[in-house]
């Protein structure tokens, strides 16, 4: 039985070690932290890799403990020879303490404040204390937003994290499924009315949420089964993953508060569908931002390596679903650093549909052609999309993504909005995307080479990668070149009547300052869906187009699909 203890009574209850350090950030609040320097019955040592854990919004460092050894994960690291530090961000139980500040004043802050001042003061007061340059971060759910805030708005301390571990991760917000999103649209007003209310804290700890969660969630009581609806109403249904009984401890410890300018923070996330700063209407924001509108976090500036870990059935984290995860298949994501500094994204399906064995299989790597991307390989469907007929063949398929395209679109330095991001061709994509995400397959997979296949464009920066880095030609067992692109001579579409301008073209697109061609925009996504659909009468002519372009074959056109190909670009 999990006991109502304080976090740190909590701890030591179980006979793990525990510390409480106070740290004082750039703007004046106070923060606790809690510590379990090491395992159960073992002796203090230094050295030991530091794990940083943060919670979620409502939440506290007790999340970590409340569940109990072998359960609670700041137990499970201490015990595996971590030095576990669980972090609580301003406002919460553990870090209340006000000096100097005025009610109003100590709660105008959201998660931003959080990342730009609460993270940063904490990270640098464990690496001081224990002689650590770096450490491991583990953030769920608004630990890690606060995070991506960090990363983005203060890029230094990206050198100071090992590796980032985001547990039920928020950012972007469109997915959230939760009835809390049904608030969204009336942020503004409860921004109003707390404002003259007086209202400047949500759902603090109190004696009262104690006394209901023994009362009424305890394993007697036959309101129980309320408790547990009210949880999964809000957060998801999983019964095999909520131990009833340890309901009332965990509102003893939850909610343990929030500003209300987090929570509307988090409402104009979803409103907007961005990851951007606070809102604080067009007057303020030019004041502040020097724009209209509240300016997005580059998360292209975060490049310590981060693990995303989401769950399907999780209605506060919204997940995208994967065309490949649709028809059955597994999918991963991984992504690869350049020599010169672009992140590119491959999407891998490791095997068949139900079968997952994975030792010994070939790799096989898919590159796509212009103006295209990954999706290329599996919009059709299995047993005709490439990519699925290779997995259910036997072969491990990695599909790459070049550099500019929808998936591959962030930089350690630079930024989509920059113009150096844009100063590349195929030329780059040969020298430098390639080999980079060629080596990336091979230190995964263990293999000595791959099969490469590339269309179009895809055969290009093959040919460029080969010559100009020959060494590389060891690493392909074969290259299959689908419509193979080297010389143009014989190039028929009525594109080529563009070629005698390239220079003009050249100059008229930098005076303008157009450095992207056809990006993935939701106005072309809406014209492929209004147009194209199966049951337009216009689709005819999105076929024509395509075949005008590309050269005329009916039969191996399927018009139904034209809205997904245009979608999925």
């Amino acid at each position: 039985m999990v006991l109502p203890f304080p976090q740190p009574e909590l701890i030591a209850h179980y006979g793990y070690p525990v510390e409480i350090h106070e740290v004082v950030t750039e703007d004046g609040y106070y923060l606790t932290m809690h510590r379990i320097p090491h395992g159960i019955n073992q002796e203090p040592t230094t050295g030991k890799p530091v794990a940083f854990l943060q919670h979620g919004l409502f939440c506290s460092s007790s999340d970590w403990v409340i569940m109990g050894p072998s359960k609670g994960l700041a137990y499970i690291l201490a015990d595996a020879g971590y030095d576990v530090w669980m972090g609580n961000a301003r406002g919460n139980t553990y870090s209340k303490k006000n000096v100097g500040k005025t009610e109003e004043d100590y709660w105008n802050f959201s998660w931003h404040e959080m990342g730009v001042y609460d993270l940063p003061a904490e990270i640098d007061y464990v690496i001081a204390h224990t002689g650590q340059p770096n450490m491991y971060y583990i953030g769920h759910s608004m630990g890690t937003t606060m995070f991506y805030v960090m990363g983005s708005m203060r890029p230094e301390y990206n050198t100071k994290i090992r590796a980032q571990f985001s547990l039920a991760p928020v950012a972007f917000m469109d997915g959230v499924r939760s009835p809390m999103a049904l608030l969204a649209p009336f942020v503004d007003s409860i921004d109003i009315i707390t404002g003259l209310l007086g209202v400047n804290e949500l759902f603090p700890s109190t004696a009262l949420f104690d006394f209901l969660g023994a009362a009424l969630c305890k394993d007697e009581a036959i309101t129980q089964s309320l408790c547990t609806n009210i949880l999964f109403l809000i957060c998801g249904y999983n019964s095999k993953q909520l131990n009833e009984t340890t309901i009332p401890v965990i509102v003893g410890h939850t909610p343990a508060g929030a500003s209300t300018k987090t929570v509307i923070h988090y409402g104009q996330e979803y409103n907007s569908e961005k990851f951007c700063q606070y809102d604080y209407g067009w007057i303020t924001n030019i004041l502040k931002y020097h724009q209209v509108s509240p300016p997005d976090y580059k998360l292209s500036l975060i490049t310590a390596p981060v693990y995303l870990h989401y769950s399907r059935n999780d209605w506060l984290s919204g997940h995208n679903t994967e065309l490949v995860s649709y028809y059955g298949y597994p999918i991963e994501e991984h992504q690869v650093k350049t020599e010169d500094g672009y992140l590119l994204t491959m999407h891998r399906i490791p095997h068949g549909k139900g079968d997952e064995s994975r030792v010994g299989r070939p790799a096989v790597f898919l590159q796509h052609g212009l103006i295209t991307s990954s999706s290329d390989w599996v919009i059709m469907g299995p047993q005709k999309g490439l990519a699925y007929i290779l997995a259910d063949a036997g072969f491990d398929v990695w599909m790459g993504n070049a550099r500019g395209n929808q998936y591959s679109r962030s930089h350690v330095t630079l930024t989509p909005d920059d113009a150096g991001f844009w100063k590349f061709s195929w030329h780059e994509m040969g020298l430098y995307d390639l080999p980079a995400e060629i080596d990336y397959i091979l230190l995964e997979t263990g293999e000595q080479s791959i099969f490469y296949i590339g269309h179009s464009m895809g055969s290009t920066t093959f040919y460029v990668m080969t010559s100009q880095r020959p060494e590389y030609n060891e690493k392909i067992r074969a290259q299959f070149s689908l419509a193979p692109i080297a010389y143009l001579t014989h190039l028929r579409s009525p594109l080529r009547i563009f070629a005698p301008f390239a220079n003009q073209l050249e100059w008229i697109s930098t005076f303008f300052g157009i450095d992207e061609f056809l990006p993935d925009a939701s106005f072309l996504d809406f014209m492929g869906g209004f147009m194209c659909d199966n049951e337009a009468v216009t689709q005819s002519l999105c076929g024509n187009v395509l075949f005008q372009i590309l050269g005329h074959d009916s039969k191996q056109l399927n018009k139904v699909t034209m809205r997904d190909s245009e979608s999925l670009r």
